[in-house]
């Protein structure tokens, strides 16, 4: 099992005590106690790295969405479970700016809405589902996320994203 950046237990233990692998919480956790919880998902917290560091930042805090639906979009993305704290963890290692929702275990971001909306567009692709009902513009579409995705992608996915994106063999 990969090991989790140090800079994430810097991150999730001494700097912000009250977040878990699920979110926020009110109540301090110990050292031992949040370093058993955080490995059990060492597995996935490279793939979560690697896409959420290619999300372009914006100017403001996108209250659309928060980390909860942040990360539903990452884990469609990656078809593998991302805790919600996790992606938090992600975020602020990664220096994107929050505000933690009061009374919540979610936080905003300052993450482009295009590229979320192109995550759960490949995310609903790569399940098979339908995307009609998404209405995603894809004009200026981010590359780097197409890319990261591009392996969990079926043939049939990868093809229709091919058409829709005009993208070259």
């Amino acid at each position: 099992m990969p090991i989790l950046r140090p800079e994430w237990f810097a991150l999730a233990i001494a700097q912000h005590p009250t977040l878990t692998p699920f979110g926020w919480t009110d109540a301090k956790q110990t050292w031992q106690e949040a370093r058993q919880a955080w490995e059990e998902y060492g597995a996935v917290a490279e793939a979560v790295y690697d896409l959420v560091r290619l999300i372009r930042r914006r100017k403001t805090l996108l209250t659309y969405t928060s980390s909860y639906g942040i990360k539903h979009s990452v884990e469609d993305a990656l078809g593998q479970y991302v805790p919600n704290g996790l992606l938090i963890a992600t975020a602020l290692t990664l220096g994107f700016r929050h505000k933690r929702i009061e009374h919540s275990p979610n936080s905003w971001f300052n993450m482009s809405l295009p590229d979320l909306s192109l995550l759960t567009w490949l995310g609903y692709l790569r399940a098979g589902r339908s995307t009609s009902s998404l209405g995603v513009r894809l004009a200026g579409f981010n590359t780097q996320l197409v890319l990261t995705v591009w392996p969990h992608l079926r043939p049939s996915a990868q093809q229709i994203v091919r058409t829709t994106l005009r993208l070259k063999d």
